[in-house]
């Protein structure tokens, strides 16, 4: 009765599995059926055609933002420095920021929203323009113009140009935090730079660490 019990059960199994298989089989068809239909594969389409031209323009709106105001901030190195103001307005352009190390070049804009960050780096505001005693904060997107901070290192030299002058820094330290670290971006008595961007840099989503650099001002090199 044993033998016959175990070969009953073991035909239900195969019967159940074969069935199962079965299924899933009629399921996939179904499914394959349903994609390759001329409706839904004409609307696939349509829908990566927007999403590819969204970001094509997204793309080639930065570069121009770009090329219009960096000849502008380059010329202006030659011109002799002036008063730093206090404020700007919304993603007006207020600076040029280059590490020549890692090929780092981007407009500096006012303001950290979502528009000033896919044209350049953003000026969080509230914290001093360079030239001015404290600590300067600039954010970036990390698939952007701060991927090459992934590969900064301590003594790298920080450039800024603005319309009132140019500016270095030298890279102190970096360090990995979680957003709620906003000490970060204290005030400081002495001149300084920290840049922001989110962590880890190959991360999918919403990455959700931040990656820290700070550098302490120095003098501007002669001819530099």
């Amino acid at each position: 009765m044993a033998l016959i019990l175990m070969d009953l059960m073991g035909e239900s199994t195969r019967v159940a599995r074969v069935s199962g298989e079965r299924n899933l089989g009629i399921h996939m068809k179904a499914v394959r059926r349903t994609l390759s239909s001329p409706w839904i594969e004409r609307t696939l389409y349509v829908l990566g055609s927007v999403l590819l031209g969204a970001w094509l323009a997204v793309q080639v709106d930065a570069r121009l933002y770009y090329a219009r105001h960096h000849e502008l901030l380059v010329a202006s190195r030659s011109l002799p420095a002036s008063a730093v103001p206090d404020s700007a307005a919304p993603r007006s352009v207020i600076g040029l920021i280059e590490i020549p190390r890692l090929g780092l070049s981007s407009v500096v804009a006012e303001g950290t929203d979502a528009i000033s960050l896919f044209r350049a780096v953003g000026h969080l505001p509230g914290t001093p323009f360079p030239g001015r005693p404290g600590n300067v904060v600039l954010a970036g997107h990390r698939d952007t113009y701060f991927r090459p901070l992934a590969a900064i290192a301590e003594d790298d030299t920080i450039r800024i140009t603005t319309p009132y002058g140019r500016y270095a820094y030298q890279v102190t330290g970096t360090q990995i935090v979680p957003p709620s670290r906003t000490d970060v971006l204290a005030a400081s008595p002495s001149p300084m730079l920290t840049l922001v961007t989110c962590y880890p840099f190959r991360y999918v989503g919403r990455a959700p660490l931040r990656f820290i650099v700070q550098a302490a001002e120095i003098p501007v090199r002669s001819g530099r």
